[in-house]
């Protein structure tokens, strides 16, 4: 019976993950009766049904995780940044077949770094059940669901933020459009506002030219008339 069958018959008692432990038999895998059963709810059950068997359980505290490239706790070899290390003799050179004394290269005790009677990793065991009583884990993956939520929220904002500047833009670029026509168009009509105050000033420099030369200039017979050309004032 597989894992996913099991899981299915206990899937009324609460039970959403089944893993049944394997041990090597002459060389090869094979399943034993130990299970690890993921199980909701705040309290875990002292006991679950297999059909009408009732067995006993008990809270299951993983082991440390060990790497095995360096042999010390907290990360795996794949994340690995130190040097490679002997587990058996704690040196840092790798002997396939070790013959030395062994040294643990976690506590320097005279085991190797996988022993049980390391003290390093008696004390990593005991974080771990305090982490399993307390349900650290659960919560270590709702912060880490909720630091990625924000992460979202942070890039929508910044998007937001790029197409209120976009719109920004759109909006300047099209005031100065605006502006010029404006000022195009009042170009354009400033040359016949200075013709008409050209030709209004050209009248009153000939009415008094006019005047002038009737005051020093009476008219008489005898003087002759002349005719003045007042060149056009330009403003």
């Amino acid at each position: 019976m597989s894992d996913d069958d099991l899981q299915k018959e206990l899937a009324d008692q609460g039970v959403t993950r089944v893993y049944r432990f394997m041990k090597r038999v002459n060389g090869k895998k094979e399943a034993t009766y130990t299970m690890d059963l993921t199980i909701t709810g705040s309290t875990p059950p002292s006991y679950v049904f297999f059909g009408y068997i009732r067995v006993p359980t008990r809270t299951y505290y993983p082991r440390p995780l060990m790497c095995n490239k360096c042999g010390y706790f907290g990360h795996t070899k794949l994340r690995c940044e130190q040097n490679e290390t002997c587990l058996d003799c704690g040196e840092t050179a790798v002997h396939p077949n070790c013959s030395k004394d062994p040294k643990c290269p976690n506590c320097e005790g005279p085991h190797p770094a996988f022993s049980r009677n390391c003290t390093k990793q008696q004390e990593e065991q005991a974080i771990e059940a305090i982490r399993t009583d307390t349900h650290q884990d659960n919560k270590d993956k709702r912060i880490r669901e909720l630091e990625n939520q924000v992460a979202l929220l942070i890039d929508q904002l910044k998007n937001l933020q790029n197409c209120a500047n976009l719109v920004a833009e759109t909006v300047e670029s099209a005031d100065s459009d605006d502006t010029m026509l404006s000022e195009s168009s009042s170009t354009s009509s400033t040359p016949k506002r200075n013709r008409n105050r050209g030709s209004s000033e050209e009248r009153s420099t000939k009415s008094e030219l006019e005047l002038k030369k009737k005051r020093h200039h009476p008219p008489s017979s005898t003087f002759p008339t002349f005719t003045l050309m007042v060149p056009r004032m330009i403003i």
